[in-house]
Formats: C-alpha cells, structure tokens, sequence
C-alpha cells in the first residue's frame, strides 16, 4: 500500500550541522499505517539499500502521524533521519512516497511532486524556474561562500546537505568537493569524484556497494549530453586546490567519463572524471559543444565569463526524443547507463566562420560513427534526402522540417555539390 507524506524541519539542528528533520503523514491518510495514538509503534524503515528501526508517533488532537527523528541501524547504531534522508538526495519541504507492508516500511521519491508548500528558492526569493547549467550570473569564477546556505541562497549549488545538485532525468549542475569520500582525487583541472550512496550514516565509511541511480545517474546523464559541471569546493576537502575556509566556486568541468570500480574500503564506487573547461573557449567550438542553460526559448548568443556559444537544449533533446534517439542515417538506436544515446548534429556549423543558427531546422539526430562521418565530408545528403557516400535515405519525421539552405552549404563545404550553394539571404 502507498501514502505520501512530507520531510518537516521540526527546528533546532544536531551537533553535525543538519537540520533536525520528521516525515509528517496526514491521519487521513495514515488510517492503515501502524501508529497508536498517545504512543509510538516500531517500524523497519527501508531507504535505498538500507534499513532501520525507528517509530511512528501519533499525539491525540493532532492531525499528523510522524516518524521520529532518531533511527537505530542495530542495537548499537543510532543515526538520524535527517542523516539517512541527505544521504539518500531527500530535501527539506519534498513529498516522499511511504510503502509499507505491515510494520515495514519503504521511503522513496514521489513521482508526484517533488516540493510541497513553497517552490524551491533562489538568491531575492524568486521561485526557481529552471535548472542552470553554467555560469550563475553575478557569481563568477573564485566566487567564496561562508557556508552551505549561502551556496543555496546564490544558486550556485541548492541542495544544502547533498554533494550533487541535480536529477536523473535532467543531468547534475553542480557538485560540492567537502571531504566526504576517502576515494576523491583532486589535481586541480581533472578531478576524480566519488559518487554517493552506501555510507555508514553514523561513521561515514563505505559499507556496501553504490549504485547508478539519482545523484550519480544525473552526472553520467551530464557526460551524455555534454551538460557543465560547476564544481564547489570546500575548506574540509583535502587538497591544496581548497580555500582555507568556507566554500568556493572554481569553474566550469565537463564530465569526461564514468565507471564503476572497487574503492579503498572493497565496496563498489560510481567514479567521474571531470575535466575543466577553459575560461576562454574557442571562438568556433565544435558541433557538440557545451550546453550551458536546460531551458532557453530561442537561439541567441550571450557574452558570459567564457564567451562561449549557448547552446539550446530544448532543441537538440526535441531533435533526439523525436527520431527516439535513433540515427537519422543508419536507424542504430545505442543504449548505455545512463539512457539511450546519440547526438544532435548542426547541418550548416555554428560559430565561426559558418554561423549557423541553432535551431531545429538545422539539426540532425545521428549516431557517433555518423555524426563524424557527416562533420568530415563522409556523407552528404541530397535535396530528395538520399544519403551521397552511402545507400540509403534519411529518416526524416513529418514534424521535422530541414531547411535546404543548410544541406546545401553541407555540400558545398565539402565539394559534393559546388553549383548548389544558395544565397542564404535569399
């Protein structure tokens, strides 16, 4: 049976600085949860891979059952739920969905909303409308913060408690370097992260085996889509990239790779190479190049800290959901980790000295092998779609509109057609 309830700052925090936090469940939901009203219930609570006993509470003339802020691993082990909830990517004011099957009891994200009561906030009090992938305006590089809240409050990373900001169904914007793993490598341009999940809530050591799912699926979603990483480190994150206090924001990385190995404690990590991206990128990127905010309604270009193209994701993620991430060419349809894969190749180039817009009409959903093939001069294609270099046709959707002018500059680029390149102006 599922119910929903909420995760309620109930005031004050622990000695380790986390909040002190409940899951409130309406009575007139919580009729067949096990509570007892004037007294408390033991329940087997289940987050992610692990378990803990803890009790639900209910006082007479209240209108909420709870379960109690404090939760026993064994006997020996008490721990928070506060703890166990940051440690899972739960926030403060989100729905959780509760199923439970007598006196034990599964907490999980709800697929309904993720925030009740208020929206998520950014720096002014405004409601967050969109995640940023970037640059934060008004917060360049070697930005300094005295505290997780004011990373929150800035937006440069939200979550107060959790190292990774993101979702696995749009990719991860930010992460927080803060000591927290003993199998991070920091080198300053290239680090090593270590993903989250299967830490003892009380000692912080690696107790079981990590998986690919919610914070760590959100960055290798991140490597796919060629999505930025602001990277945040802290004065507690050993290394002499560090500040000496507070936190700092230290630029742009771009999510090289991702793997899952052994780590030092025996239990299998999610690990992430991240590499800097240069303050000043090239004035021509190439045709993949960074994606730098999730939500933008139209082609443009903006001088930021980099100035670099900003690349609109609607677009090359409609040109992909569109074709089902199949290649345009060949039909492969490639299925990795992190989801189904494939790219959004620019016709006519964008940055100089092709300026091509980007917009749907000159995008292309291709495979690797045929997105390198089109970007070199392999293949072309012709005004009726038949593929030049290879047999075939292009797939092409009835909702998906290629403006000619562009296959047409492709093929005179290359030399496959000198006599059709048209006056773009025309």
């Amino acid at each position: 049976m599922n119910i929903y309830g909420v995760v309620r700052h109930t005031g004050g925090c622990y000695r380790d600085g986390l909040e002190r936090w409940e899951i409130y469940v309406g009575k007139s939901q919580a009729k067949d949860l096990p509570y007892k009203e004037g007294g408390r219930v033991q329940v087997l609570l289940a987050v992610g891979d692990e378990s803990y006993y803890g009790y639900t509470r209910a006082t007479k003339g209240y209108e909420n059952v709870w379960i109690s802020p404090i939760l026993y691993a064994d006997e020996n082990r008490r721990t928070t739920l506060a703890r166990v909830l940051v440690d899972a990517e739960f926030e403060r004011n989100q729905r959780v969905q509760l199923s439970f099957d007598g006196n034990q009891i599964r907490i999980t994200h709800s697929d309904v909303s993720h925030h009740v009561g208020q929206p998520k906030k950014v720096s002014g009090g405004s409601p967050m409308a969109e995640r940023v992938f970037g640059e934060v305006h008004g917060y360049p590089e070697w930005s300094s913060f005295a505290s997780r809240r004011e990373l929150s409050q800035a937006g440069v990373h939200t979550p107060t408690q959790a190292g990774i900001s993101g979702s696995q169904s749009e990719g991860a914007d930010s992460i927080v370097l803060s000591g927290g793993y003993e199998d991070d490598d920091d080198t300053g341009d290239t680090i090593v992260y270590t993903g989250h999940g299967g830490r003892d809530p009380v000692s912080g050591r690696q107790i079981t085996h990590q998986m690919l799912v919610r914070g760590n699926k959100a960055l290798a979603l991140s490597r796919k889509l060629g999505l930025p990483v602001r990277v945040v480190r802290g004065s507690a994150h050993a290394s002499p990239f560090s500040p000496r206090d507070g936190y700092r924001y230290d630029g742009l990385y771009r999510v090289e790779d991702h793997w899952k190995e052994q780590g030092q404690s025996g239990f299998d990590v999610w690990r992430f190479r991240l590499v800097k991206i240069p303050p000043q990128v090239a004035a021509n990127p190439p045709d993949n190049g960074t994606v730098v905010r999730a939500s933008v309604d139209s082609s443009r270009r903006t001088d930021l800290l980099t100035s670099r193209i900003i690349r609109d994701t609607q677009q090359t993620q409609r040109i992909k959901a569109l074709y089902d991430y199949r290649c345009q060419i060949c039909s492969l349809r490639l299925e990795g980790n992190a989801g189904p894969y494939a790219e959004a190749a620019h016709i006519r180039p964008l940055g100089k000295p092709h300026n091509g817009p980007d917009v749907f009409e000159n995008l292309l959903c291709l495979c690797p092998n045929h997105h390198v093939l089109f970007d070199y001069g392999g293949v072309a294609i012709a005004d009726d779609y038949s593929i030049i270099g290879e047999s075939g046709r292009l797939a092409v959707n009835p909702n998906h509109k290629i403006d000619l002018r562009f296959i047409r500059y492709h093929r005179e680029r290359y030399g496959f057609d000198a006599s059709a390149l048209q006056d773009l102006t025309n």
